[in-house]
C-alpha cells in the first residue's frame, strides 16, 4: 500500500469516527450503544426497537445528520477550491485574496445585506460578485497585456482596491 493510499484510508476512518461522535454528542446526548441499536434497527432491521425511537429519529435525521452532512460537504468544497488555487498558481501559500475573490465576495455580501431580506439573496450576490471580481481582474490583466504572474497580481490588486472602495 502506498503512502498516499494509507493516508487516505486513515483520513477516511477519522472522518467516519468524527461523524459518529457528532451524531452522539449534543444538547441531548445519545449513548453509543443506543445509537448503534437504533441504527441497526433502522437500516438493518436487526434487534428491538428502542422505546424512544421517535425522539431519536427526530434528533438524528432532522437535526444532526443534515448539519453534519453540510459540514462535510462544505469542507470538501473548500479543500477542492484551495487545491485548485494552489494548482493554478503553483504556490502552496496562495489565498483567495490574490484573484480578488475575497474582496468581490465581501462586496457582494455587504450589498446583499443592504438590498435583500433573504439569506439566499445575500449568498447569491456574494457568489456572483466574487465571480465577477475574478473576471474583472482577468479583463484588467488582458487589457494591460499582463502575461506574467506579477503583472497579473498587480491587476488583481487594482481590482481589489476598486471593489473595496465602493463597499456600502
Amino acid at each position: 500500500m502506498s503512502k498516499y493510499t494509507s493516508l487516505f484510508v486513515i483520513s477516511f476512518i477519522i472522518l467516519i469516527l468524527s461523524f459518529l461522535c457528532s451524531l452522539s454528542m449534543g444538547r441531548y446526548d445519545i449513548e453509543v450503544a443506543t445509537l448503534i441499536k437504533f441504527m441497526s434497527w433502522k437500516f438493518l432491521h436487526v434487534g428491538s426497537l428502542p422505546h424512544e425511537n421517535i425522539l431519536l429519529s427526530n434528533i438524528i435525521f432532522d437535526i444532526r445528520f443534515p448539519r453534519i452532512a453540510t459540514v462535510i460537504l462544505v469542507g470538501a468544497a473548500l479543500s477542492v477550491s484551495g487545491g485548485a488555487f494552489q494548482a493554478m498558481f503553483v504556490n502552496p501559500l496562495v489565498s483567495p485574496g490574490i484573484l480578488g475573490v475575497l474582496a468581490g465576495a465581501s462586496f457582494g455580501a455587504a450589498f446583499g445585506i443592504v438590498i435583500s431580506d433573504s439569506w439566499l439573496g445575500v449568498q447569491l450576490l456574494s457568489f456572483v460578485f466574487g465571480f465577477v471580481a475574478v473576471l474583472f481582474a482577468l479583463a484588467i490583466a488582458e487589457l494591460s497585456q499582463a502575461h506574467s504572474f506579477p503583472h497579473f497580481c498587480q491587476s488583481s490588486n487594482i481590482q481589489q482596491i476598486l471593489t473595496i472602495s465602493f463597499q456600502p
